[in-house]
């Protein structure tokens, strides 16, 4: 795959990602605590046949110098 059309997939997914948002957003309407979107988005995105993980733990470490 080419940068051309691997833009165009991104631009793809991104496009869908955003469409779901709208759709919670509209749907939803404001008010509620943000579990609720979430947990809405996560079924959008579902429904799109994306791959969606909630919540997903991550590791990482950082030094700080004072």
């Amino acid at each position: 795959m080419n940068t051309d059309e691997c833009r165009l997939g991104l631009n793809q997914v991104t496009k869908g990602v955003i469409g779901c948002a709208f759709r919670v957003s509209n749907t939803l309407g404001v008010g509620f605590v943000e579990r609720v979107y979430e947990n809405a988005l996560v079924n959008e995105l579902k429904k799109s046949n994306l791959d969606v993980e909630q919540q997903k733990s991550l590791r990482f470490s950082m030094t700080v110098s004072l």
